[in-house]
């Protein structure tokens, strides 16, 4: 062989055998799900190409979600930090990497009649400062926050919080022109059903014998003359070791507050497990929501609504 050249990454070994090297796989969340499995530290042929990944990001856990955003502590044949859940590694020496995950909170944004709220409902990283803006209709103005907003902060516009938990926030405006009873039901809402005299009295009854007032039927979203639309619990299942509990509600009245949960394991006393506002509303009135927590005794369920009027 004539000639100047380069020869990387040759092997010379005096015997047959192939050696082989460890590949180290960890995570800083500890349900990381992925191939190889995490944690893990398995030995691989000297050359073998081993496609790293994870599987189960994001990770939703009612209000709050795990998201993986890369590795980081890379050794070996792994590069110090990557920023995709998919590496091809060809082992030729003994490497690792560490999945690494960060928290994102839900905000749910709405706005009540009268104007409009921006941004829409989202995911935000643990931390951040999000700006929210509520804009009038025509004619209309601008009456504060609710929700989860600071009680210093309820009537600035634009509105800076803080993602430092799941929050659900309303945007609230001045409709001269709509009436409501003394519990907050509109006028107009109550009309779509053809209750258009003595509204305060009608508020409080229950037409469709459903064990539900017409004012709650309105909080709920559901119909206050049909005893087939009413806040209630739909179904429970354990999936994976976790209760899965479904209920009824949805935005049909205008009303988007977010619900919260109760458990009890007894049937006697319960204790409110997610805050009100926390799980936001299903589009199509079918709400969902998976118990982080197993449990192995009885576990009964009762969604609520935060609800002033």
């Amino acid at each position: 062989m004539q000639g100047v050249g380069e020869i990387d990454d040759v092997f010379i070994h005096s015997s047959t055998n192939v050696p082989s090297y460890a590949l180290t796989l960890s995570s800083t969340y500890g349900g990381a799900m992925g191939t190889p499995t995490v944690p893990s530290a398995v030995s691989y042929p000297y050359g073998s190409t081993v496609v790293c990944s994870i599987t189960n990001s994001p990770v939703v856990l009612g209000a709050t979600q795990l998201v993986c955003t890369g590795w980081i502590n890379g050794t070996g044949a792994v590069a110090p930090t990557g920023t995709v859940t998919t590496v091809t590694v060809t082992v030729n020496r003994a490497s690792s990497l560490t999945w690494n995950w960060k928290t994102q909170y839900r905000l749910t944004t709405a706005a009540g009649a009268g104007g409009s709220v921006s941004p829409d409902t989202g995911w935000y990283d643990q931390g951040v400062n999000v700006e929210l803006t509520a804009t009038p209709d025509e004619g209309q103005s601008f009456r504060g926050w609710t929700g989860d907003v600071p009680a210093a902060q309820t009537n600035q516009n634009p509105l800076t919080l803080t993602m430092n938990r799941a929050r659900s926030v309303t945007a609230t405006f001045d409709v001269p022109s709509e009436p409501y009873t003394t519990r907050g039901i509109p006028y107009s809402w109550l009309a779509i059903y053809g209750i258009t005299n003595n509204q305060e009295a009608a508020q409080n009854e229950d037409p469709d014998h459903d064990d539900a007032p017409s004012w709650a039927e309105y909080v709920a979203g559901t119909v206050p003359t049909s005893s087939n639309s009413v806040f209630a619990l739909l179904s429970m299942e354990t999936v994976g070791g976790l209760n899965r509990v479904r209920w009824y509600g949805t935005t049909n009245s205008g009303v988007t507050n977010g619900f919260g949960m109760y458990l009890s394991t007894n049937l006697e006393s319960w204790a409110l497990i997610i805050p009100g506002g926390t799980l936001p509303r299903a589009a199509n009135g079918t709400n969902t929501w998976t118990d982080p927590t197993p449990r192995s005794g009885p576990a009964h369920y009762r969604p609520m609504i935060p609800w002033e009027p």
